[in-house]
């Protein structure tokens, strides 16, 4: 018997849901009048470690059931990372301002259109500069706001203190320096819990299902039980590149 599934056209949703584990297929074809692409993101209807139920997460996050529940589910922390890229480009691109707002009945943060540019580095006491617009979208989620940019398209440089905003549960600020270096260094070790990395993991996977959909075969993205490792393999791969991602997988987190 055919696997059950649930489909998506669109990327973030599939993005944010593979962030929980939850396995994609990529189905594409040509309209045979048009000649344009089509395609569709074919879901598990559960996650491989059987925590999350793909079905109705789609559903509430789309009916607003689940922010208004669990507004820090992981998935609406991937989600977000992946509004704040989109804001980030319309603020490069269009000159759109943006500003960085609490997440009500949250400790996260995400950026909201403003009406002012940014802030600029006059004051910050320890400055930290990447030009990983995924750094960038991952931080504001611990309240890490961007304060200065240059660089043309392409080869932009970001500007950020090295300390978070203060946190509304009194915890100590975020440290994007040690955040950065925890990532860099191994991020497969890092917390699941953590929003920082549950934000770059959503924007990673969205990263790599766009590059899938440029590719001329079918792409599988893989995920490994109760981890956030993952991998995309062509749907015509052979045995060997199959046992490459076992291995992958197999190695110690």
């Amino acid at each position: 018997m055919t696997e059950q599934r649930t489909i998506t056209r669109d990327t973030r949703l599939a993005a944010a849901l593979g962030t929980l584990g939850v396995p994609i297929e990529i189905r594409k074809s040509t309209d045979a009048r048009t000649g344009k692409q089509l395609y569709l993101f074919q879901l598990g209807l559960k996650s491989v470690d059987g925590r999350h139920n793909a079905r109705a997460l789609k559903h509430w996050i789309r009916n607003g059931k689940l922010e208004a529940r669990q507004p820090e589910h992981e998935a609406l922390t991937a989600l977000r990372a992946m509004q704040n890229r989109e804001l980030l480009l319309d603020f490069q691109k269009k000159g759109v301002f943006l500003h960085l707002a609490a997440v009500p009945n949250t400790c996260l943060w995400q950026y909201v259109q403003g009406d002012t540019g940014l802030p600029g580095q006059k004051g910050a006491k320890e400055l930290i500069e990447t030009s990983d617009m995924k750094l960038v979208c991952a931080l504001a989620l611990v309240g890490v706001p961007l304060l200065a940019m240059d660089g043309g398209a392409g080869n932009h440089r970001y500007f950020l203190p090295r300390h978070g905003l203060p946190r509304p549960d009194g915890k100590p600020p975020a440290d994007a320096v040690r955040l950065m270096q925890a990532w860099r260094a191994n991020r497969d070790a890092m917390p699941p819990d953590c929003p920082f990395a549950q934000g770059m993991w959503g924007l990673v996977n969205r990263e790599r299902l766009v590059n899938a959909l440029n590719a001329e075969i079918d792409s599988i993205l893989l995920r490994k039980p109760r981890s956030m490792k993952s991998a995309i393999v062509r749907a015509d791969a052979t045995d060997d590149a199959f046992d490459k991602v076992k291995e992958h997988f197999d190695r110690a987190d």
